[in-house]
């Protein structure tokens, strides 16, 4: 049976070590992404229609397709290998119905064998010292000072993003001076981009690698907050010729004037 693992991404801090979130592989080679170990016990997710060819991309949560709040256990995304990506975790509805259709939120995106470069999982924080502390750190898992994280202007908090790479790119991965895996990228404005690199395990079914890079953002979630989002389903052309597509996204603590959404907790029926 195809191996499966776990690593722990943590951000060391005024000498503390704090969980930023899981990167987990399953046996088929599809991955997730937990929900940062934050202190907010409330989201809203959503499913919103971004469109590429306006400047204003994002649609605001009230038109989003379809929305929902998180209300316990802890939230992942997963990319499955197949293309399908969802929101999942404890007592949250996940999978496909009879129907082919998804149970709670998802999207079909791109299979990971066709899956190109460029960010395909992202989550950010506000506010680090919310996030809970570990004494931990195994040899599986990723360790970052504060200090080698950049910064844009005026951060106040760190993004994380994911990039997928296929097996044979595992070739170009190197060891930094402190042990870690390291890989670099040509960003398309002609920089190159110095990631971490993280393996699926060899023997899974399709092994590919996770690039992880962390840099300081500024984030408007008020006194403290996180996202957690992933890859868009395959683009589409609207009535207008534009190119749009349907992506996931999910905002932790839930805004406090937010009403009316649909709750994707699962509560067994009773019988």
């Amino acid at each position: 049976m195809a191996k499966s693992s776990k690593h722990l991404i943590i951000i060391e801090s005024d000498g503390k070590r704090r969980k930023f979130a899981k990167l987990l592989f399953t046996g088929d080679g599809s991955y997730s992404l937990t929900a940062p170990y934050h202190s907010a016990k409330k989201a809203v997710l959503s499913k919103m229609t971004v469109n590429y060819d306006t400047d204003e991309q994002l649609i605001a949560f009230g038109d989003a397709l379809e929305l929902s709040e998180l209300d316990e256990g802890r939230l992942k995304i997963t990319h499955h290998r197949s293309g399908f990506v969802q929101y999942s975790g404890d007592g949250v509805r996940s999978g496909l119905g009879d129907d082919g259709k998804p149970k709670g939120l998802g999207v079909f995106s791109r299979p990971l064998e066709e899956v190109g470069s460029g960010p395909a999982v992202g989550a950010g924080v506000q506010g680090i010292e919310q996030l809970e502390e570990t004494t931990k750190c195994s040899k599986h898992d990723l360790m970052v000072d504060i200090n080698e994280i950049p910064k844009l202007p005026r951060s106040n908090g760190v993004m994380l993003e994911l990039h997928y790479f296929q097996p044979p790119i595992r070739r170009f991965v190197f060891k930094d001076s402190k042990g870690r895996n390291r890989i670099d990228i040509i960003h398309p404005a002609g920089f190159i981009v110095p990631m971490f690199a993280i393996h699926a395990p060899e023997d899974c079914e399709l092994p590919g690698l996770i690039g992880v890079e962390l840099y300081g953002q500024k984030f408007g979630y008020g006194e403290t907050g996180f996202s957690l989002s992933g890859p868009g389903e395959k683009e589409r052309l609207n009535e207008k010729g534009e190119k749009v597509a349907d992506v996931l996204g999910c905002i932790f603590p839930r805004p406090t004037d937010f009403d009316g959404a649909t709750s994707l907790d699962y509560k067994p029926e009773e019988g």
